[in-house]
């Protein structure tokens, strides 16, 4: 997640997410961040589950080891064509616990309220000043998830030391990279797209495939990384390009069920408050995303003229041009492809919802399901 509290560039963002033998999963985030702002700044990572300043790793000694697996691990190598550096202040009755890491302060809070406690309690050159927009966010769209405030010296020019951490995740099934942007102190837009330049590393757990040649069986590492790191069957996916703001997932169960040669699905999605999606494809999107807080309207769709839209029955059925009496039974309702089996139908659907709710983007959302009726 590129999410920083005031004005930075940022690039070259490696995440590496899987799971240790523990059972927890172990995320490394590391890019090349320039702050622009001329003040104190920081990176705020949500997490989707729970962790503490134990669970923390100090990579001074091992900072380049994201690029290392980068050089090793592409298909091509396949196939052939921590020292923990932690020192808590112990501030246990406090909503958040602080500590040194490298080269960064760090606060870390079971919400969003102990993360703003922490940049309130910092001295004047070390403290960013967040946006109301930007804690409102934070507050609203990943309430229930953990957060670590990541402060990092304005005069210093930092490259791509990894933050890296284990946790405990709401859901053991899935892979985490945070990747949700947004550069300028303000909130993320997740109507509109984003230019990543994002390497995702994870390790394929799929079958061999009998019938070909590897040249290795793992990555072997020169870093002196911790040795839960040594040995893994590490792949690299690369995001580059516009796509649409949200967080990226990878789903360990359809991975296992896929060659190893095959890329998994990577599911891009817009924060999902208070808890993990049970189902991340119903929150998936490829196009577009919007939703309606105030009239609790959710409207998902792709390029396969699939589309999801959530809401409350008595709006969702004017929209669609009435449901079934047994229906009725729910005061939440949900309408797919299925129910809206043709273009014009899917059309007028957004764009009524458009007019009852005024709903943005509702016009762009519209053309991009089909082409327009002419009225």
């Amino acid at each position: 997640m590129c999410i920083t509290i005031n004005h930075a560039a940022l690039s070259k963002t490696k995440i590496l997410s899987l799971p240790i033998p523990n059972g927890n999963h172990f995320i490394a985030y590391s890019n090349s961040v320039k702050n622009l702002s001329g003040k104190p700044n920081a990176m705020i990572l949500a997490i989707p589950g729970k962790t503490k300043p134990s669970w923390f790793h100090n990579t001074e000694k091992y900072k380049d080891f994201l690029t290392e697996i980068t050089q090793k691990a592409t298909i091509e190598h396949w196939i052939g064509s921590l020292t923990r550096g932690l020192r808590s202040k112990g501030l246990d009755y406090l909503s958040f616990e602080q500590f040194e890491l490298g080269m960064y302060t760090i606060g870390l809070a079971d919400s969003f309220d102990g993360a703003e406690d922490f940049i309130n309690s910092l001295s004047d050159d070390k403290k960013p000043e967040i946006g109301e927009e930007l804690k409102n966010f934070f507050k609203t769209e990943y309430a229930g998830w953990s957060f670590a405030v990541c402060c990092f010296d304005s005069t210093k020019a930092i490259d791509a030391q990894p933050i890296a951490f284990e946790y405990t995740p709401f859901n053991k099934d899935f892979l985490y990279f945070p990747s949700l942007d947004a550069h300028d102190g303000g909130a993320p837009d997740l109507t509109k797209s984003v230019r990543t330049d994002h390497t995702i590393i994870f390790e394929h757990t799929g079958k061999m495939n009998d019938n070909q040649t590897y040249y290795m069986e793992s990555v072997k590492l020169d870093a002196p990384v911790p040795e839960f790191l040594q040995e893994r069957k590490y792949r690299l996916a690369h995001m580059n390009g516009h796509v649409k703001n949200g967080d990226t997932f990878i789903k360990i169960s359809e991975m296992n069920d896929i060659d190893f040669e095959t890329d998994p699905k990577m599911y891009r999605i817009p924060p999902v408050p208070n808890k993990f999606p049970e189902d991340v494809e119903a929150y998936d999107y490829e196009l577009g995303y919007m939703e309606d807080r105030l009239h609790k309207i959710k409207i998902s769709f792709s390029e396969n003229s699939k589309i999801r839209i959530e809401g409350p029955i008595s709006i969702v059925s004017k929209a669609v041009g009435g449901l079934g009496d047994e229906n009725y039974e729910t005061k939440t309702v949900v309408v797919t492809e299925k129910h809206l089996n043709t273009e014009a139908k899917r059309m007028f659907a957004v764009l009524e919802l458009s007019k009852l709710c005024n709903l943005r983007m509702a016009n762009f959302i519209a053309k991009k399901i089909g082409e327009f009726v002419k009225y």
